[in-house]
């Protein structure tokens, strides 16, 4: 079953607030869009979000910038590093939980009302429109679209089986959306990953990749452990996006594991 989900903002900012949000739901199972509930929530004013926001671009731009410490031949320009890489990708991942937990503090209330009314099981999938057009500021637009909605808790939680977002700067392109009306716009598919799970001995835990992929939104994974060549080549025949593989692989005398 499909439920589609369109949040309408009112005009406003992250330092004084949005006022209230209004929030359309719509179920594939009834013919007339224009039999849907709608409800409101608050928006309320958030004014460390951007700054949390700035800290987490400009870390992963110096980490990329980093990364092309190079000249055209493909020689480091500089012998020594800048920073530890591994110890800078951990104030990476620092920066996002900030902001990750700003995020999901500031939509608490709207995940607890969609939470009581959509009523989601692990086979639904839900379509999510963050309408723009009543906020005038460009600027507070543009945070909006930037923001990791995709760390939304809402959207991570394991409810439901799927998740699309989209943004939509007029009601016309959102009624479109909502509605399948607009033939140049493409729901997002599901990332399929096929997760070969190897030997986990000498020091690696496929079980901690395992957990990770898991928690991958948006994302519907395949775990094989140890597959015979038989199943590995009944799984690898399927349209896959991702092929995925952990562990150590050992092909015994006979071929037929691996």
């Amino acid at each position: 079953m499909n439920k589609k989900v369109i949040i309408i903002p009112e005009n406003g900012n992250f330092d004084r607030g949005f006022g209230k949000a209004t929030i359309k739901i719509l179920d594939e199972r009834k013919d007339d869009p224009e039999n849907y509930r709608q409800i409101y929530c608050q928006l309320p004013q958030i004014p460390e979000i951007f700054r949390y926001y700035k800290e987490w671009q400009d870390k992963y731009k110096t980490l990329l910038e980093s990364s092309r410490d190079e000249d055209s031949r493909g020689i480091k320009r500089n012998l020594r590093p800048r920073f530890s890489i591994p110890e800078y990708i951990a104030k990476c991942d620092q920066s996002l939980d900030l902001l990750r937990n700003d995020l999901n503090h500031w939509l608490r209330t709207t995940k607890q009302q969609l939470e009581q009314i959509l009523d989601l099981n692990s086979q639904d999938e839900i379509q999510v429109v963050v309408q723009t057009h009543e906020i005038t500021s460009e600027s507070t637009k543009n945070i909006l679209h930037k923001l990791p909605w995709h760390c939304w808790d809402l959207f991570i939680d394991d409810c439901f089986g799927d998740v699309a977002l989209s943004f939509a700067a007029s009601e016309q392109i959102a009624a479109a959306i909502v509605t399948d009306q607009n033939s140049n716009y493409q729901r997002p598919k599901r990332v399929k990953i096929l997760c070969i799970l190897g030997d986990s001995g000498k020091g690696i835990d496929v079980e901690a990749d395992r957990r990770l992929l898991r928690k991958i939104p948006g994302a519907y994974c395949v775990f094989l452990r140890q597959p015979t060549l038989e199943e590995l080549e009944s799984f690898l025949n399927k349209s896959w996006d991702i092929l995925f593989f952990a562990g150590h692989s050992d092909v015994q005398e006979d071929g037929q594991t691996g």
